[in-house]
């Protein structure tokens, strides 16, 4: 049979044995079983056909083209998109989290802005104010390691409590 060259996009894809499933890192880590990957992609233009015309089974292209297998998902800030844990080959899902740095200078009034805005927050409480200030310093500085407490907001609607999380997502990502 010919070879045919991989495409590009192959890149977004890796198969994870341990579900028989292949997952597309580019959209937010969708699994697709054999069958559906099969529909999904089979127009596309790098699917060879047959000898009979029809085009060629998808997940069959991928094994010719050498897609990426992992065993299963696992979750590592410090890694790349794949990684070895256990003797086992992971798929990362902090992988392509992270948000474009931007170069742009940073405007210290917002951030004045933004420790007000946890100040009133934290209700004037200086204690409670450090504590949301360390532990949103904790999890930027120390991405996936864990703790063993968690900060409850609690709140009328419109007070800024989701305002809270936009620095974490900015910095860390939004998965």
């Amino acid at each position: 049979s010919m070879q045919f060259a991989a495409p590009d996009w192959l890149d977004d894809w890796v198969f994870i044995s341990s579900t028989n499933k292949y997952c597309n890192v580019a959209a937010n880590f969708t699994m697709l079983s054999k069958e559906a990957l099969h529909v999904a992609l089979y127009n596309k233009p790098e699917v060879p056909l047959k000898g009979n015309g029809d085009k060629e089974d998808v997940p069959k292209m991928f094994n010719m083209w050498g897609v990426r297998v992992a065993h299963a998902l696992g979750y590592n800030p410090r890694a790349g998109m794949l990684y070895e844990k256990h003797g086992q080959i992971l798929l990362n899902q902090f992988y392509c989290s992270m948000p474009e740095v931007s170069a742009a200078p940073l405007d210290l009034s917002a951030v004045e802005v933004f420790r007000m805005h946890v100040w009133h927050v934290a209700g004037h409480d200086q204690r409670q104010y450090e504590f949301l200030l360390k532990w949103m310093a904790h999890i930027v500085q120390k991405p996936g390691k864990l703790i063993r407490w968690a900060v409850m907001v609690i709140g009328l609607p419109g007070t800024g409590k989701t305002m809270l999380s936009k620095p974490l997502e900015a910095a860390l990502g939004s998965r």
